[in-house]
């Protein structure tokens, strides 16, 4: 009987040390009650196929004679067969749907090789402005000056400058890929 005592003691012991401790050694926690509102919004800026697409891909790519140029959400990848001329250019390949005003730029890039010595992009025509991805054969400083651009669709065309001369037909692949700044007229880059 001694010994269950003593045993019962020691629980009761054990537990009031145990609970007496957490709360010496705890830290202080505070609890805060609070209401966050959330809405769903439509992304500000939207690439599509453009006006000069072909009907049958009009999913995701526009189909050119040799050419390839798929959208996604932050851009574009245009696959290019590059030829002996002095320019190609892609009117009006891309769709651009602006849902919010705000300020695009080049935010990253990728090139597949140096056949390309200049590469423009247009947004509406030359009316808004151009966008230089490829210089010299190589893509430019991201992020780059950008354009302002008002609620609206926009068309895009493409405007490459082959490295002269082109020995033979060669296909090049240029990935694009936009930032959009709503708040303010600047670049934002992505680390």
């Amino acid at each position: 009987m001694m010994n269950q005592s003593r045993t019962l003691y020691a629980t009761i012991l054990l537990l009031l040390v145990s609970v007496t401790s957490t709360l010496v050694l705890a830290d202080v926690v505070f609890t805060y009650n609070g209401k966050v509102i959330t809405s769903v919004v439509e992304q500000p800026i939207e690439f599509g196929p453009g006006s000069n697409a072909n009907a049958a891909a009009m999913n995701s790519a526009t189909q050119y004679e040799g050419t390839t140029i798929t959208t996604s959400n932050a851009g574009f990848t245009v696959t290019a067969a590059i030829s002996n001329a002095a320019s190609i250019y892609y009117y009006d390949a891309v769709q651009l749907t602006v849902n919010q005003e705000g300020y695009i730029y080049l935010n990253d890039e990728s090139i597949s090789g140096s056949a390309i010595n200049t590469m423009y992009v247009y947004i509406g025509g030359t009316v808004n402005g151009a966008i230089e991805v490829i210089a010299y054969s190589s893509g430019v400083t991201t992020p780059t000056t950008g354009i302002t651009l008002p609620v609206g669709t926009y068309e895009v065309s493409i405007k490459i400058i082959p490295n002269l001369p082109v020995t033979s037909t060669s296909l090049e692949t240029v990935t694009l890929r936009f930032g959009y700044n709503v708040i303010s007229q600047s670049s934002i880059p992505v680390p």
